[in-house]
């Protein structure tokens, strides 16, 4: 018992007398000045590293589908799946739409003015809110 309380009582005042005689501010400049040099020497890595990476390219995975209504409209779609990009061609006007991940099944792209939307068989495109595209007939999976 008498070991552990000297043993503290040693501990205490070597730390508290230690801690008075550095000064702060010699502390900060060796840390500046450490920090240049460091900085400097990662930089000279990393620009070495710039030059002699390696750039990778991977082909895009293009899936091309078509739907036609029954007033004889015709809906293009060309489908990214690496970029989650559609590009759609409908009337004669071309445009892309972006994945929106807010549908459980079905697949659902939008953009400002165009959302595509294909569930259970049945594709819908609307513009601005209004439907200027219907195909296909809504089917339930298990149902024929």
């Amino acid at each position: 018992m008498y070991k552990k309380i000297f043993t503290i009582a040693m501990l205490t005042s070597l730390f508290l007398t230690s801690c008075k005689d550095t000064p702060k501010e010699v502390t900060k400049e060796v840390t500046k000045d450490v920090t240049k040099e460091v900085t400097k020497e990662v930089t000279k890595e990393v620009t070495k590293e710039v030059k002699t990476a390696t750039v990778v390219t991977t082909a895009d995975e293009i899936v091309t589908s078509s739907s036609t209504a029954k007033d004889g409209k015709k809906l293009e779609l060309s489908f990214n799946n690496t970029t989650n990009v559609v590009t759609a061609v409908f009337n004669g006007e071309t445009f892309e739409m972006a994945l929106d991940k807010t549908m459980a099944s079905g697949s659902n792209y939008k953009n400002d003015h165009y959302q595509y939307t294909n569930w259970h068989g049945k594709t819908t495109l609307t513009k601005d809110g209004k439907v200027v595209f219907e195909a296909g007939e809504e089917v339930m999976p298990g149902k024929k």
